[in-house]
């Protein structure tokens, strides 16, 4: 399951993804990240945070896994920064 923070600005802000508030990863050239496998304990928080110079911006998603005895119920979620 992607999730994906489309950051922009001047310079390129530094994205940083926490689950939990546990840093999942950091960089200025990768703003999203994939789940693999999921299983039940990737539901959660995420927050990705995008900061430069001009300032920061983060947005919060919450992913909640729903097993049931025959399938398995994803979200994938998108969002726009400007910096």
């Amino acid at each position: 399951m992607p999730l994906d923070c489309d950051a922009n600005g001047d310079p390129k802000p530094l994205v940083t993804w926490k689950k939990d508030g546990q840093i999942l990863q950091q960089s200025n050239t990768t703003t999203n990240i994939l789940i693999t496998d999921i299983e039940l304990r990737d539901a959660g928080t995420y927050v990705c945070t995008a900061k430069n110079i001009a300032g920061s911006v983060s947005q919060s998603i919450l992913v909640r896994v729903i097993r049931c005895k025959y399938f398995l119920v994803l979200y994938s979620i998108e969002f726009k920064f400007d910096l």
